[in-house]
């Protein structure tokens, strides 16, 4: 999934499942990100999303990419990633996503807060992102 916007970018890619010890223990993903701000440039893998956040992060952004839109911030249960609506219009939305801990780029000076990136971009990007999550998620885990 890959979302961009005028001097940003984010990409995350889905590439691994570790399954929990108990049955009802949700499958965790892990994923490798990618962003960039300006010409700086950040990469990170983590295990960090359970599968059904993923299921709600494909939700959140197909909810973004609805005109005039505004939507609470998604948080998960590792606090390495967010995602937020801030702005929204007919065409566009600026959208944040928060890069902490293991996320957190090398070049982010304040290592106490985490950093959020700006995107500013096309609402049908946004559902083209959601719609390729969805089909990463599906050729990894198969269809729930």
């Amino acid at each position: 999934m890959r979302l961009t916007g005028n001097q940003s970018f984010f990409e995350l890619q889905l590439i691994g499942v570790q399954y929990g010890q108990q049955a009802n223990d949700p499958p965790l993903l892990e994923v490798a990100v990618r962003s960039g701000w300006h010409q700086r440039r950040s990469a990170g893998i983590g295990t960090l999303l359970h599968t059904n956040e993923v299921v709600h992060l494909i939700d959140w952004l197909r909810q973004a990419g609805k005109p005039h839109t505004l939507i609470p911030r998604l948080l998960f249960s590792d606090a390495s990633l967010a995602f937020d609506c801030v702005t929204a219009d007919v065409d566009e939305c600026l959208l944040q996503v928060k890069l902490d801990q293991e996320l957190t780029p090398a070049w982010h000076l304040n290592s106490l807060l985490p950093f959020w990136i700006p995107l500013l971009t096309k609402r049908q990007a946004i559902f083209q992102a959601a719609d390729e999550l969805q089909q990463q998620f599906y050729r990894l885990v198969g269809k729930e």
